[in-house]
């Protein structure tokens, strides 16, 4: 992959992982607009299996889902990925409570409620990439 910086976005990939593939499409219109790279997963199992192969700088992961859940990524995530390198979450939901409890129980980054809006979406991508150290050319 090559370098980039915050103000260059295009090398930042950013993962998302929702069982609904109307939402997943715009969600990849909108953030490719930005100049962002997306990739998508239809839930958990599969993000999991992305994350083996690939290396994302930010997940979007929708919380219940039938391919495993935002609880099960969240669990992997933990166990595979040191403290102080972990990839920011930003988990969305239509159930605000739950995406409440998952934040505090399990290290989600930043949590929207759904329906989402896109700049809302934008901006809170923008702050979980703060907490990605700038990356070096390779």
């Amino acid at each position: 992959m090559t370098g980039s910086s915050k103000g260059n976005p295009h090398a930042y990939r950013i993962l998302i992982v929702d069982d609904e593939a109307d939402l997943r499409t715009t969600l990849v219109k909108a953030l490719s607009s930005r100049g962002y790279v997306p990739l998508e997963a239809d839930g958990a199992v599969s993000a999991i299996e992305l994350l083996r192969k690939e290396k994302v700088d930010v997940i979007i992961s929708d919380v219940r889902m039938p391919n495993g859940s935002a609880r099960d990524l969240l669990n992997w995530i933990n166990r595979a990925q040191p403290a102080d390198a972990r990839t920011p979450v930003i988990l969305m939901s239509g159930y605000s409570e739950v995406i409440e409890y998952l934040a505090c129980q399990l290290g989600v980054t930043i949590f929207l409620t759904k329906p989402l809006d896109l700049e809302v979406l934008s901006k809170a991508v923008e702050q979980a990439l703060a907490l990605v150290p700038l990356k070096k050319a390779n």
